[in-house]
């Protein structure tokens, strides 16, 4: 059976604060993959289901683009000044918005 993968974030001691999961295997092997990003922890993520790629958004600002199928960080850049509260995708996967606590809202292309 293929692998279900369950993908998590949040802030760990170590920075690896986004997670994939196998949710077909037994808890104490289930890590597929943690990516390290987001020094003060990951606020939310977003996958783009037809190109395979995980959004996530940071508590200080930053966002981090990552090719699940690769297992690999493609972009990370300051997106915001405060933390990341909102993330969307568009329907084509063309494009995305992030929201920040000090409320702005930005558009950027995938």
């Amino acid at each position: 059976a293929l692998p279900i993968l369950v993908a998590t974030c949040g802030q760990s001691n170590d920075n690896r604060n986004v997670c994939l999961w196998d949710t077909l295997v037994p808890s104490n092997s289930s890590l597929v993959h943690a990516f390290t990003c987001h020094d003060h922890g990951a606020t939310l993520l977003k996958y783009a289901p037809k190109q395979q790629l995980l959004i996530t958004g940071g508590r200080k600002g930053r966002v981090c683009v990552f090719d699940i199928r690769q297992r690999q960080c493609l972009h990370t850049f300051q997106a915001h000044d405060s933390a990341i509260k909102a993330l969307a995708l568009d329907l084509s996967e063309d494009y995305f918005v992030t929201g920040s606590a000090e409320g702005n809202i930005k558009v950027w292309q995938l």
